[in-house]
């Protein structure tokens, strides 16, 4: 129990740590060009980047559905190693997709911050 609640504390102050974080590439718009803005290529790039990060949002989530589905797995397993090489390899997607994720959302941030 020791265990789960240090585990789940470290989580909880790791994600409370990365939000002002998120909020440091928050855009507010120009109150002068806000009438009438022409498409310009930011814009497009604006876009674009929107939708990167809602697909990279949406394989984050599903990587951590693959996370607690691969632990429920390894508890279900009861020994039988048909069962664990499922969980095993569902276990190895899941964190690749879960660090893709997460590289692909730091990198278009950082583009989108810098550019």
């Amino acid at each position: 129990m020791k265990k789960i609640l240090r585990l789940f504390s470290f989580f909880l102050l790791i994600f409370t740590l990365i939000k002002p974080l998120q909020a440091a590439f928050v855009e507010f718009p120009n109150k002068e060009n806000s009438v009438r803005q022409k498409q310009t290529l930011t814009s497009y790039f604006n876009n674009i980047s929107n939708f990167f990060s809602f697909v990279l949002a949406l394989v984050f989530i599903f990587s951590l559905c693959g996370l607690i589905l691969s632990g429920i797995t390894f508890m279900m397993a009861g020994g039988n190693e048909n069962n664990l090489d499922k969980a095993r390899a569902l276990l190895i997607s899941s964190s690749v997709g879960l660090i893709i994720s997460m590289v692909g959302y730091i990198s278009l941030n950082l583009l989108k911050h810098f550019f």
